[in-house]
């Protein structure tokens, strides 16, 4: 019997429309919780976020000004070898020219025309026949074991070759011809000014792709912050119908099932003996079995409450 009284305890209290009104509220307000809770998540995300596009826009800064810095630190490489070539081509000229001067100028000095002291026609046709017909072709090499040249001979035709070549020498050019000099230098500008270009063209790229990720983190930054106040303002409404629910549900608050059990018991205490105690025991199971139930439903949410407000 006293689980059939409190099955049906339970099941008006339940059947109670001021119970279901409750419990409507109870459920809106843990709606609105659990709201309230998933916007705080996102804005969290979204302060995350925030801090995560600066930090890779800053990087991806960093690694293109340092891509920059590499390709400028290989121009500049370049320029000062251009330099160096330049001057080492002008230097390379020179020597040329010189090591020309020097050629022309031994080959020009023939021997049959050449006053070499103790060297008279008959030796210098020996010495043409040798093959020796300029200062050229003289060389210690060249005269050793000539027929007629004996070691004095031999030293004044080296000294008739020293000779030459020491007022050769002494014209030998010192720079090389200014136009020749001057379509080095041109050749080297156009080299010069293609990296120019280079740098120039680098520089530009630069601060385009700069100005671009800034561009990103700003469209990046922009819908993060949209999206943030939209949060935001749904958090407001959220919270304004929080208050609301929360205004609503609390003339509820007296209302609870034990008030309800109690509403049930006769008036008067006087009135309950043996058998009165008896039905209190079962009303107060069923009590018992319905505060179980109700910590189980809804989330445990005061389901114990709800009966009509009734005098205890």
């Amino acid at each position: 019997m006293g689980a059939v009284v409190s099955e049906n305890l339970v099941h008006g209290y339940r059947q109670d429309p001021i119970v279901l009104e409750k419990r409507t509220l109870l459920e809106a307000v843990g709606a609105a919780d659990k709201e309230a809770k998933q916007i705080r998540a996102g804005l969290d995300r979204a302060t995350m976020l925030r801090r995560t596009i600066a930090n890779e826009a800053e990087v991806a800064a960093k690694s293109r000004k340092a891509e920059h810095e590499r390709r400028m630190a290989s121009l500049g490489g370049r320029r000062s070898t251009l330099k160096t070539d330049q001057e080492q081509e002008i230097e390379r000229a020179l020597r040329e020219l010189q090591a020309q001067h020097m050629s022309i100028g031994l080959r020009g000095a023939l021997v049959a025309d050449a006053k070499i002291p103790g060297v008279g026609p008959g030796l210098k046709q020996r010495l043409s026949s040798a093959g020796i017909t300029s200062a050229a072709n003289v060389s210690p090499v060249t005269l050793t074991g000539l027929p007629g040249f004996g070691e004095a001979k031999v030293s004044a035709v080296l000294g008739w070759r020293a000779s030459v070549d020491a007022s050769l020498r002494a014209t030998v050019p010192g720079a090389i011809p200014p136009e020749q000099e001057a379509g080095i230098l041109q050749k080297y500008a156009r080299l010069l000014m293609g990296i120019q270009e280079e740098e120039t063209t680098s520089a530009k790229d630069l601060a385009d792709d700069l100005a671009a990720i800034r561009q990103q983190e700003k469209n990046r930054q922009a819908a993060n912050d949209q999206e943030d106040g939209e949060l935001r303002e749904r958090g407001g409404v959220t919270a304004t119908k929080r208050e609301e629910l929360a205004a609503r549900l609390a003339p509820y608050s007296p209302v609870t099932y034990r008030r309800f059990v109690m509403s049930m018991l006769p008036a008067g205490g006087s009135g309950l003996a043996l058998g009165g105690a008896g039905a209190l025991v079962v009303l107060l199971g069923g009590f018992c079995f319905q505060g179980a139930a109700a910590l189980a439903s809804v989330g445990g949410l005061v389901v114990d409450s709800i009966p009509r407000a009734s005098a205890s």
